[in-house]
């Protein structure tokens, strides 16, 4: 039959159209040929990570890592696959390690605060995502997920205002719809009862599972 092109667009759009195993299958032909390429570990450990095969996502990161040592979205996706396996405390000395070689990226502050979260800390993880929000102010999810911890550590007043920059921000329909809802509970459980049965129609969206 006809050579399959591995070019990178066409993987892409493999993936991203839902043909995984076919989607796989071209990664590993790409990494045949470029086998010192980070990012196709990468995008095989994203890849992988959707097929459910975690520990075989958390060794391509990990590789990805070794590839192009110091490589952020490595670190993350890694510490999120460990996360993702009930190894917390791994994610988070992950997390910690890499923060302390890249402490002005928000998006390790973020993931640190949720595998803090994970482990039910209360103050740990307001911390860091105050942290993440002046390294980059409008961070919409880091908005949401400290509107979270400050709820979850019985602060729901004080959650308010950071779901409402969370809902200004996000675009997805999945989690502008998770923002509303939770914006919803801390409402009435700031005892503001008619705003908050208001918004508690946002239950109903169909975007929210």
């Amino acid at each position: 039959g006809a050579a399959l092109n591995v070019g990178p667009a066409n993987i892409i759009a493999l993936d991203k159209g839902g043909h995984l195993a076919e989607a796989l299958e071209m990664y590993e032909r790409a990494l045949a040929r470029a086998p010192h390429d980070a990012q196709i570990y990468l995008n095989l450990g994203l890849l992988a990570w959707r097929m459910g095969m975690l520990p075989s996502a958390e060794r391509l990161f990990s590789t990805a890592h070794k590839v192009r040592p110091g490589w952020l979205p490595a670190i993350v996706n890694q510490a999120n696959t460990v996360r993702d396996q009930g190894r917390l405390d791994d994610a988070i000395e992950l997390l910690r390690t890499a923060v302390t070689l890249h402490p002005e990226d928000p998006d390790l502050w973020n993931a640190l605060a949720a595998v803090a979260v994970e482990l039910g800390l209360l103050e740990e993880p307001i911390a860091f995502l105050h942290e993440t929000l002046r390294l980059q102010p409008t961070y919409s999810r880091a908005h949401h997920n400290l509107g979270h911890a400050l709820s979850e550590a019985d602060r729901p007043a004080e959650a308010l205002d950071h779901y409402a920059a969370a809902i200004e921000g996000l675009n997805a329909p999945g989690e502008l719809a998770e923002s509303r809802h939770s914006r919803a509970l801390a409402l009435l459980a700031s005892g503001r009862l008619t705003e908050g049965w208001d918004a508690y129609a946002s239950r109903l969206d169909p975007h929210y599972a």
